[in-house]
């Protein structure tokens, strides 16, 4: 159910290609990847992987929050989550995993990461929603996702 409806196959495509864009690591849509977080972590990137994980939780926190909602999970609040969530408690994760890694390899890879969270250079490919679809919820998320 969380994969096989079209609706939610749909948002978990759109999560993991934004995800690509943030990150810079192909993920394949798969169940697997998206619901079990399997895949391939290189040990350089730890920082990236523990992104990864946490981009991925919160789009199944998502797809919970708003599971009796007729319109689904959003792709655009999962963003804003994912933003609000690394504004605030993802400095303490950068420092802690930072501190893990023993350089400033990590701070640079988590500086990469978050960088790209708020100025994406692309727009995703496909939207789920059209611009005149949106509810005031989501256009504000939207004019704050693009400032």
């Amino acid at each position: 159910m969380l994969w096989t409806c079209s609706e939610l196959k749909q948002y978990w495509e759109n999560v993991l290609e934004d995800t690509k864009k943030i990150t810079g690591r192909n993920l394949a849509a798969t169940p697997a990847v998206a619901l079990l977080g399997n895949f391939i972590r290189p040990q350089s990137k730890k920082m990236t992987s523990k992104f990864i994980d946490l981009a991925l939780i919160l789009a199944k926190r998502e797809i919970t929050m708003r599971w009796k909602d007729p319109r689904g999970p959003r792709v655009l609040k999962w963003k804003d989550t994912l933003i609000k969530w690394t504004e605030g408690e993802g400095e303490a994760l950068r420092q802690e995993l930072a501190k893990g890694m023993g350089s400033e390899e990590g701070i640079q890879q988590w500086d990469t990461i978050f960088d790209r969270l708020k100025h994406p250079t692309t727009e995703p490919q496909e939207q789920t929603v059209s611009e005149d679809e949106l509810n005031p919820e989501d256009n504000d998320i939207a004019n704050r996702l693009s400032e």
